[in-house]
């Protein structure tokens, strides 16, 4: 068993030592306090107490006879911190402690905040005194100078007593939480009842209103009623239709198998479903495609479960949907078609640019040409993507981008010994807007292929693109001498940088230039 630690407030500190050691020799682990305050400190925190009546020359000769000596703040201070402390097992409370609170107005203080065994342990004998712990607390009241032994067994005896009491608090609180289960149960079965009962009205009124066709059945598959559109819709009648079983309905012609699927192995599982698409061939109204609807649902409490079918003819809705389909096919074809033939119509300009070049011997002209070939290039490009593409109003830049990056470079001699890096994050973008980044990417590798590795064997190029929040970033870097100092977006003299910033303008974004080991453009722009 493990040992009990007991808490024993005595101001007496004679009595209160050879209390300590007679439990101690029963295997008690005892702590010893002198005032009703130092009680409720001390389980109200770990700070240590100090039995301040002994002066500090006898500390040491009662520490030898076993006594703990700590040290203790002020009572007030000791409510302000108790919370945590939970080492006492049982109090041994004496009454009267001298100055400050008394025994029994420490013990309430101490039950007002912990549910412990407090036993009182005092000379005082007048049935009024014991009347007054016994309205505290039940726990025990032991005479000072009883033997050990009846301390002993007072002890143990609250120890049971409070074992006890615990364990019927835990009793009546299980019995409590079962009623209140209880009485929860009876309220959501009779919730359940109204609406129950709600829905069965509710379902007889529907039946008698509803526009679409409606069939109630019973547990046997039998027609109960049914809505008079049913009658019109199927062109049949009340006297041939209640009571029917209904695959018999129609001389069978309600003998459907995925009807039987639906009635017989899919709603007993699931209570309900929507939207069960049936076809079949009637004899009186011909094929007809039909959305089913059902639900089981109880008329009262006992009665046996019916079921509400609803029929809704989509017919006309799938023809609609068929011929809306072929139309949007024959749109996407068409559609590629164009796109296929534009680009097309720009490869053999981009052929008739290379072959105007070839005959050329002025360099300007023939740089120009080479120039305006390029841009083609990146129609091109964007066009094969958008032929390619389900969606043709954005796509991914990153598909877009890496085509036109290795394409743009091919174009130009000495492409191999270019080491190109692409970190593209893969986000869509208006078809509009792709067109304009792609000439304006197409004009800045251009420029880089063109000037920055005039003289060197080898080179590198990074293009980036990235989304930060709402706002988009393309970047073209590379590691040559960097743009002059003199050149810039707003005073170029070429045609391909004012191009770039009037494309820029045009998607509503900024572009700036940095040098730094070379040129780095940035390109900024809201999706």
């Amino acid at each position: 068993m493990n040992q009990k630690t007991i808490l024993l407030v005595e101001d007496e500190m004679l009595i209160a030592m050879a209390q300590k050691m007679f439990l101690e020799k029963y295997g008690y682990k005892v702590l010893t306090i002198n005032t009703g305050e130092k009680a409720i400190e001390y389980l109200k925190s770990d700070s240590e107490i100090e039995l301040e009546i002994l002066p500090d020359s006898k500390k040491l000769p009662l520490e030898k006879f076993g006594y703990h000596v700590i040290t203790a703040t002020s009572a007030e201070k000791a409510i302000e911190i108790f919370e945590n402390h939970d080492e006492i097992d049982l109090i041994l409370m004496d009454i009267d402690l001298g100055s400050g609170m008394d025994g029994t107005q420490a013990a309430e203080i101490i039950l007002q905040h912990r549910d412990i065994p407090i036993l009182f342990l005092s000379s005082h004998t007048e049935p009024d005194i014991v009347e007054k712990t016994e309205k505290i607390t039940s726990y025990g009241y032991v005479v000072k100078n009883s033997s050990i032994t009846v301390l002993d067994a007072s002890i143990k005896m609250a120890f049971k007593l409070f074992d006890a009491n615990a364990r019927l608090k835990r009793e009546l609180l299980e019995r409590k939480e079962m009623e209140r289960g209880l009485e929860k149960t009876r309220f959501e079965l009779q919730e359940i009842k109204i609406k129950a009962d709600e829905i069965s009205e509710f379902a007889q009124s529907v039946i008698d209103t509803i526009r679409e066709p409606l069939l109630s059945l019973d547990h046997d598959l039998r027609v109960v009623t049914a809505s008079r559109s049913f009658y019109d819709f199927f062109m049949v009648k009340p006297e041939d239709t209640v009571g029917q079983l209904i695959y018999d309905l129609g001389n069978k012609q309600w003998d459907i198998p995925k009807l039987r699927e639906l009635l017989e192995e899919i709603l007993p599982s699931q209570t309900s479903f929507e939207a069960y698409e049936v076809e079949h061939d009637f004899a009186t109204i011909g094929m007809r495609t039909m959305l089913l609807n059902a639900r089981q649902i109880m008329q009262a409490a006992g009665a046996r479960k019916i079921i509400l079918l609803a029929i809704e003819d989509i017919t006309a809705r799938k023809e609609t949907e068929l011929v809306a389909k072929a139309l949007l096919d024959e749109k996407n074809l068409i559609l590629k078609e164009v796109h296929h033939r534009i680009k097309n119509s720009m490869n053999t300009l981009k052929s008739m640019f290379e072959l105007q070049a070839s005959t050329l011997d002025e360099p300007a002209a023939k740089e120009a040409l080479k120039d305006a070939e390029g841009r083609v290039v990146s129609m091109m490009t964007l066009y094969d993507k958008l032929y390619r593409s389900v969606e043709y109003s954005a796509f991914s830049i990153k598909g877009y981008l890496g085509s036109l990056v290795d394409e743009v470079i091919a174009n130009f001699p000495g492409a191999g010994s270019i080491a190109v890096e692409k970190q593209l994050e893969d986000f869509s973008l208006d078809a509009r807007v792709m067109q304009s980044i792609g000439i304006i990417v197409n004009e800045l590798l251009t420029n880089i292929m063109k000037y920055a590795f005039k003289g060197r064997q080898k080179g590198s190029i990074r293009v980036s693109a990235s989304m930060d929040g709402a706002r988009a970033r393309i970047t073209v870097e590379d590691d040559g001498p960097g743009v002059p100092q003199n050149i810039n977006f707003d005073n170029s003299p070429g045609f391909g940088l004012m191009l770039v910033r009037t494309l820029t303008e045009q998607i509503g974004g900024t572009i700036r230039m940095e040098r730094n080991n070379g040129t780095i453009i940035v390109l900024e722009f809201d999706r």
